[in-house]
C-alpha cells in the first residue's frame, strides 16, 4: 500500500512538472515512437518507427522518401529565405541605431561647442568688467589723493586771504576778492518489389531528423529575430529619447545662458558709465585743484610784493586745524 502511494505521487509530480516545465521533447525520444497525435504539444516533429518502416514496400518508401524530401528542400529553402530576410533587417536596423548614435553625438559636439562660444563670449564680458571695476578703483584713490590736495591748497588759500587782510595791502583785497573756486562732477520510380531496402529506411530516417531540426532552426531564427530586432528598436528608440531630451536640454541652456549673458552686458554697461562718471570727476578735482594752486602761488606772489612775510610752519599748521575744526 505504501508503495502504491509512493508511485502514485511520483506520477503526480511529473505531470505537474510537466505542465509547469518548457517543452523539450527533441523528436528522438521514446515518445515520438507513439503513432498518435503530438506527445509534446509544442513545434515537435514525429520520428516513423524503424518497425513501421520496414512493414511498407519499396514503393511505398520510395514515395514516402520523396515526399520527405520536398518537405525537407522546402524547409531548408524557408530557412535560407528567414535567414537572409533576417539578417537584411538586421543590418537595416543595425544602421539605423548607428545613425541615431552619430546623430546624437554630432548633437553633443555642436551643442557643446555652442555651449563653450556662450560661456567664452560671458567669461569675455566679465573679464571686461573686470578690468572697468579695477580701472575705477585706481581712479577712486587717485581722486581722494586730489581731493587731499585740493583740500589743503584750499585751507592755505583761506589762510593767505586771512593774512592779505592783516597785511592790509589794497591791491592783494581786491585780487583775494575775485578769486572763486569751481564745483565737483561723478553683460525542401518507381518501385521494386522484393526485400526491405535498408537504405531507404536509413534515408527516411535522416529526412525525417533533417526535417525535425529543419523545423526547429526555422523556429530558433524567427524567436532570435524576434528578440534581436526588439532589442534594435528599443535602443534605437532610447537614442531617439536622448536626442529630443537632450535637445530640449539644450534649449533651456542656451536661454538660461542667454539670460545671463544679458544681465552681464547690463551689468558691463552700468560699470562703463560708473568709469566715465569717475574719469570725469577725476579731471575735473585736478583741473580744480591746478587753478587752487595757481591761485595761490599769485597770492604769494603779491603778498612778497607788499613785503608780508608768510607765518612760521607750526603757526600755519594751528590756524589750518582750526579752520578745518570751525
Amino acid at each position: 500500500m505504501l508503495l502504491a502511494v509512493v508511485v502514485s505521487s511520483w506520477f503526480v509530480n511529473l505531470a505537474a512538472a510537466r505542465a509547469t516545465t518548457p517543452c523539450r521533447c527533441d523528436g528522438f525520444s521514446f515518445l515520438s515512437k507513439d503513432s498518435g497525435e503530438n506527445p509534446c504539444g509544442c513545434n515537435f516533429v514525429k520520428v516513423t518507427p524503424r518497425r513501421e518502416l520496414t512493414g511498407k514496400t519499396n514503393g511505398q518508401l520510395e514515395k514516402m522518401a520523396s515526399g520527405l524530401q520536398a518537405e525537407v528542400d522546402e524547409l531548408q529553402s524557408t530557412l535560407d529565405g528567414y535567414q537572409k530576410n533576417n539578417q537584411e533587417k538586421l543590418a537595416d536596423l543595425k544602421k539605423t541605431l548607428g545613425a541615431a548614435k552619430d546623430q546624437k553625438k554630432k548633437q553633443e559636439g555642436k551643442e557643446d561647442l555652442a555651449k563653450n562660444d556662450r560661456e567664452k563670449t560671458i567669461q569675455d564680458l566679465k573679464k571686461d568688467i573686470e578690468d572697468d571695476e579695477s580701472e575705477i578703483a585706481d581712479i577712486t584713490e587717485e581722486l581722494k589723493t586730489n581731493k587731499m590736495i585740493l583740500k589743503e591748497v584750499q585751507t592755505s588759500i583761506a589762510l593767505r586771504m586771512e593774512d592779505i587782510h592783516a597785511c592790509g595791502c589794497e591791491k592783494l583785497k581786491e585780487e583775494g576778492g575775485k578769486a572763486s573756486l569751481v564745483t565737483r562732477s561723478q553683460h525542401a520510380s518507381e518501385p521494386e518489389e522484393d526485400k526491405v531496402d535498408y537504405d531507404l529506411v536509413f534515408k527516411i530516417e535522416k529526412l525525417e531528423r533533417s526535417k525535425a531540426s529543419l523545423s526547429k532552426e526555422i523556429t530558433k531564427e524567427q524567436g532570435e529575430f524576434g528578440w534581436k530586432s526588439r532589442d534594435l528598436m528599443k535602443r534605437t528608440e532610447e537614442q531617439s529619447i536622448k536626442i529630443g531630451m537632450a535637445a530640449n536640454s539644450n534649449i533651456k541652456y542656451k536661454q538660461l545662458d542667454n539670460a545671463r549673458l544679458e544681465s552681464v552686458i547690463a551689468q558691463k554697461d552700468n560699470i562703463k558709465r560708473q568709469l566715465e562718471r569717475k574719469t570725469a570727476q577725476l579731471k575735473q578735482v585736478e583741473k580744480d585743484a591746478a587753478e587752487a594752486q595757481k591761485h595761490y602761488d599769485n597770492l604769494e606772489g603779491e603778498m612778497k610784493i607788499c613785503g608780508c612775510e608768510p607765518p612760521s610752519d607750526d603757526v600755519l599748521e594751528m590756524r589750518k586745524f582750526q579752520l578745518d575744526n570751525r
